[in-house]
């Protein structure tokens, strides 16, 4: 017999479940529809910000929206998080302007708070012990919506109304907005917003955006030329800058002074890895399927049933957050860490060996998947394990942050491998990625999934307690 606190938690966490859920959806919907978009616009630079303007705002947001949950209320900012995305959802919808559809694609990336915000909201209604288990539900919930969103994004292309994901990530929001005000209590935050880090804000903001479009560009004008080098440069500068400023401030943006943990600096290093490396997979393994037979190494499926293919790595995320949850919960997150690194290293070494068959391929992939969503549920356990509960959102939106940035360097990395060597077909003349190309970008997936291993395991085994917050350390 549960008690009225342990219903609570898990009415909480249904809630919060059902957030991310959709939440997850306004992510995956457009990948669906990518090639549609395409078609009726013929111009693929163009369309493609409807990603990187979305994955620019998600990584400020990860970063921006814990802390401002830390201030003003988590529940409060979430709910402002979600109209937000409703408002950029509706005028995507009702524009037939790609520069609209463009800039209400970037307002939806305030999406990118929703996860850092309940993992917050989570370890305020639960104890320490307890809120490993909500987090591993919670990406359950993540990762079963984003294998629906390919699906629903494909199918509203193929019915001729792409628009239409627009509408349902527009209407989801609302229903979740009703819902989390219904059940989960009101947190006021610390309410100490007397000296709000302006110039910290804008400064990460600008920073992580010359970064992620700098390596965005760097596939149509390369990686030595001066607009990419200009923007690189100048983001690595301003964030240099960023650094020096907040470190010297008593109220800043994000302590940096937090990665003087032994545990926060490698959780977040461990984190920045597999963002280069293990999620990387479906950009490698959905290629893999749908090259011809002929090249040596491809499968020869074709772009649906590729998905379809892909389908049972979803549905082993949503088992292996809970499950990751639960060890988190028995063991700590350096043990559930160390578990799904490892697993995640195998998948992509027996990947390396073993390519040439289906099932295996699928295999891999799900093995993948379970590794990394393992992983992504022991990074905020730890971190609530060694952080005060008032910064969980700010510690855990950074670490969302540095992910963001190494899967924008580990996309363009895996790029350049696929591009390394490459086959041109006897008729039509189009080139396909030789198999030492792809052997080299399993290679380094392997790699980074390994470093993140041993990031992991060096992380202390002994925690002595939850760091003091720094004084006056309460600004935005």
């Amino acid at each position: 017999m549960m008690t009225r606190s342990e219903r609570q938690f898990f009415v909480i966490v249904i809630a919060l479940m059902v957030t991310d859920f959709i939440g997850s959806l306004e992510v995956s919907m457009i990948f669906g529809a990518l090639p549609t978009v395409n078609r009726i616009y013929g111009d693929p630079g163009s369309v493609g910000w409807l990603i990187t303007g979305f994955v620019l705002v998600q990584a400020a947001a990860a970063a921006i929206g814990g802390r401002l949950g830390d201030i003003f209320g988590r529940s409060r900012v979430l709910e402002v998080i979600l109209i937000i995305s409703v408002i950029g959802s509706l005028l995507s919808a009702l524009s037939d302007d790609l520069r609209w559809i463009i800039v209400g694609r970037c307002l939806q990336g305030v999406s990118g708070a929703i996860l850092p915000l309940s993992f917050g909201i989570i370890r305020n209604h639960a104890s320490q012990h307890r809120a490993a288990l909500g987090t591993g539900l919670v990406l359950g919930a993540y990762a079963i919506s984003g294998g629906l969103g390919f699906i629903l994004g494909g199918y509203f292309a193929d019915i001729g109304h792409w628009n239409w994901i627009f509408f349902v990530s527009g209407a989801l929001p609302m229903f979740a907005v009703i819902f989390n005000r219904a059940v989960i209590p009101f947190d006021p935050g610390s309410g100490d917003s007397s000296n709000i880090d302006y110039v910290g804000a804008t400064g990460l903001v600008a920073a992580v955006a010359a970064i992620l479009t700098g390596i965005s560009l760097s596939r149509d004008f390369g990686w030595l030329s001066l607009v990419t080098l200009g923007l690189m440069g100048g983001g690595v500068a301003v964030m240099a800058f960023w650094a020096w400023y907040e470190l010297r401030r008593a109220n800043p943006l994000i302590d940096l002074r937090r990665f003087r943990n032994r545990h926060y600096l490698f959780t977040v290093m461990s984190f920045f890895l597999i963002g280069c490396g293990g999620q990387q997979m479906a950009l490698i393994t959905l290629s893999l399927m749908q090259q011809p037979t002929w090249t040596g190494i491809g499968l020869g499926l074709s772009g649906s049933l590729a998905g379809i293919a892909k389908l049972p790595s979803n549905l082993v995320g949503v088992l292996a957050g809970p499950a990751g949850g639960r060890i988190a919960q028995l063991r700590g997150g350096r043990i559930a860490g160390i578990g799904g690194a490892a697993i995640l290293t195998a998948a992509w070494t027996l990947l390396y060996f073993f390519h040439a068959s289906l099932g295996l391929v699928i295999a891999c992939a799900a093995a993948s998947t379970a590794g990394l969503t393992i992983m992504f549920v022991a990074t905020p356990a730890v971190i609530m394990e060694t952080s005060p509960k008032a910064e969980t959102g700010e510690a855990t939106g950074f670490a969302y942050l540095v992910r963001a940035l190494g899967m924008g360097v580990g996309a363009q990395v895996v790029s350049l491998l696929l591009g390394s060597s490459k086959l041109v077909a006897p008729v039509g003349h189009a080139t396909y990625s030789a198999p030492a190309a792809y052997e080299l970008a399993m290679a380094f997936v392997a790699a980074t999934s390994f470093l993140a291993l041993l990031a992991v395991m060096a992380i202390p085994r002994k925690i002595t307690g939850a760091p003091k917050a720094q004084c006056g350390h309460a600004a935005m």
